[in-house]
């Protein structure tokens, strides 16, 4: 394991406070990330991120009653104008607008969301907002990660790193001590949440694997969906079938075809590793080989689009610790999984992840696991879908197709 990967996945570190840190560190809430060492003109994490660092003009000392002063919101965000002296209220006013105008509409066009469901995020979720403030935030955190990705595409970062730091705190605090009636406005909440998790990463550019943050954020709420008929009547929200959320071909069995490579790859490290590891392991691999499986079948157009958006679901948890620990294999099973992501619709949402993710991978893992991060590197050349298509499933070994005793239901947890 190469020396970067303690770099880009490490666990936080412990820290001391920063009294005098730029006005970015200050805003993220540098504990949670990391001292910012106050290096002039530019400091470590900025010039990390490649981001301005901003000093306020009164960092040079300390206030007499010892504590730090944040950035204010107001100054971060006073270039969007102000209401009633108020650019926050400014600000939360043109989002929510923005989020019914354009952001639904933008999600509709790029995952073909069904009425009932486009319906939903444009009018019920605005309205339950109101009721729930973690709601509301997140709502609006989409919004401007939305406006910030199509309309200002060189804006400051620190407006989104505040409501990103808000939406958050708000939503933990709200499935800590969740009640019955607020099922549905959490269910929605996750969604909106790991919708933006991407674009947020990208534009305030954290240094980990940004398809780790998305994946917890999609895995972590996944029991709620079990009570989302229950909780239908409790709330404004309209009752939706599971197909009218999941779209066609929900869980039709698939063939498990995990890329040789990959299984060459676990095979390798297998007599490594204790017996649980190995098992959390190839059951990622195994939900891997059911995206690979799902290119064989006719329909596979009509469905791979939403397959590979619901793979978080089917992830272990310990899952995403494997990755988030920089174990190589777990990081394998990444990297076959980005160039999936070129199925869906690149736009503001996934534009250049798979570069972006593949780089930090390789990046991380030392030269003995070269060799078997050719096949993915080598799938993200390709520009045609159906060239990419064909490619991925030539890694299938030619037994796993044949035998029918190798198909499963897609959302099946015999093996992942």
């Amino acid at each position: 394991m190469s020396s970067s990967s303690n770099e880009a996945f490490h666990a936080r570190r412990p820290h001391k406070k920063s009294r005098n840190g730029c006005k970015l560190c200050k805003a993220r809430r540098v504990k949670a990330y990391g001292q910012c060492d106050e290096k002039k003109p530019s400091c470590s994490s900025c010039s990390l991120r490649e981001t301005t660092c901003e000093y306020s003009s009164t960092s040079s000392s300390t206030p007499r009653n010892g504590r730090e002063q944040d950035t204010n919101p107001a100054q971060a965000l006073s270039h969007f104008g102000s209401f009633g002296g108020n650019p926050k209220r400014q600000l939360d006013i043109q989002l929510m607008h923005y989020y019914t105008v354009s952001t639904v509409s933008s999600l509709r066009s790029m995952f073909h969301l069904t009425a009932p469901v486009f319906e939903t995020l444009q009018m019920d979720a605005p309205k339950l907002a109101f009721q729930h403030e973690f709601l509301m935030d997140n709502l609006l955190l989409l919004a401007l990660v939305h406006m910030r990705s199509v309309d200002m595409p060189s804006g400051d970062a620190l407006p989104i790193t505040i409501y990103r730091g808000k939406a958050l705190h708000s939503f933990r605090r709200a499935i800590t001590n969740m009640s019955p009636n607020e099922t549905q406005a959490v269910i929605l909440t996750s969604f909106l949440l790991a919708i933006s998790s991407i674009p947020t990463d990208r534009i305030t550019q954290e240094p980990q694997l940004w398809t780790l943050n998305w994946m917890r954020l999609a895995n972590g709420p996944r029991s709620l969906l079990k009570q989302m008929k229950r909780s239908s009547r409790l709330s404004p929200i309209r009752s939706l079938d599971r197909d009218q959320v999941m779209g066609d071909f929900v869980n039709h069995p698939v063939p498990i075809g995990i890329p040789v490579g990959l299984s060459a790859a676990l095979t390798e490290v297998a007599n490594h590793h204790e017996q649980a590891r190995n098992s959390i392991l190839y059951r990622a691999a195994s939900c891997i080989g059911k995206l690979f499986g799902i290119l064989t079948l006719p329909d596979a157009a009509a469905c791979i689009n939403f397959k590979v958006r619901a793979w978080p679901f089917m992830l272990p948890p310990e899952f995403m610790d494997l990755v988030a620990e920089a174990d190589p294999c777990a990081l394998l099973i990444i990297a076959y999984y980005l160039p999936l992501l070129q199925f869906l619709p690149q736009g503001w949402l996934f534009e250049n992840l798979a570069a972006q993710e593949m780089h930090k991978i390789a990046r991380s893992l030392d030269s003995n696991w070269s060799k078997y991060m050719l096949v993915p590197q080598a799938a993200l050349t390709f520009t045609a879908k159906a060239d990419l298509k064909t490619f991925l499933i030539n890694q299938i070994p030619v037994e796993s197709l044949a035998s029918g005793d190798n198909h499963e239901p897609f959302f099946s947890s015999k093996r992942c």
